[in-house]
């Protein structure tokens, strides 16, 4: 399929060029217009790819743009399906990550690797090879998310799409650095305060609670 954004590039006074992707987050900064360009395209890629990996299809960019630093607006296009996507089964995925493949889904399920379910469950190689990389993956850390995410996804008093998010979240924050552990506890008790009980059944947790003890050093 046919994606199409329109990109205003602006020629600044010290001779480089920067990008600005309209709807999308993004500025690009190079020495030519043509790298502006090429990253531009990059980027949609990346935008595109990361929707359908989460099942959204019909992702679209704001055409009829007017400038608005000053430069000039020009329509990028770029194709962007199935094919374009380097995936495997998951199978293969845990062979090459040594892991069970019902792991490779709880993984999947809160977005450690990109899932694409399409007639059947497909994950991402890029992401597979991204964990293989990072030295925070290690197999202790996939461990205990793998267990955080059972425990999670089996208390009945957790909406099951709010544990997903929120300890991929979490997760993402962890290997930033922004935290120096996850215990269960925790995680659970943030997600009740965050959504306020709104959609989720209130339960005790005691302090003896023996997720509790699940902790990473």
């Amino acid at each position: 399929m046919i994606y199409v954004c329109e990109l205003e590039i602006v020629e600044k006074p010290d001779g480089c060029f920067e990008g600005m992707l309209f709807g999308a987050d993004e500025t690009i900064k190079a020495s030519s217009t043509k790298q502006v360009l090429e990253r531009a395209v990059a980027l949609i890629q990346e935008e595109v790819t990361w929707d359908l990996l989460r099942g959204l299809w019909d992702t679209r960019f704001p055409l009829g743009n007017q400038p608005v630093a000053g430069g000039r607006v020009i329509t990028v296009a770029t194709d962007v399906t199935v094919d374009t996507i380097p995936m495997v089964t998951v199978g293969q995925a845990a062979a090459m990550l040594r892991m069970d493949p019902a792991d490779i889904e709880l993984l999947c399920d809160v977005h450690v690797l990109g899932l694409w379910s399409v007639g059947q469950t497909l994950v991402d190689r890029r992401s597979v090879e991204e964990v293989l990389s990072d030295s925070f993956f290690s197999p202790r850390t996939l461990s205990l998310i793998v267990s955080a995410a059972r425990a999670l996804f089996a208390d009945e008093g957790l909406n099951r799409t709010v544990a997903e998010e929120w300890l991929g979240d979490v997760v993402a924050e962890w290997r930033r650095g922004e935290r120096a552990g996850l215990r269960l506890d925790v995680i659970r008790r943030e997600i009740l305060d965050r959504m306020d009980g709104a959609d989720l059944l209130e339960a005790d947790i005691s302090a003896g609670d023996r997720r509790g003890d699940l902790v990473a050093s």
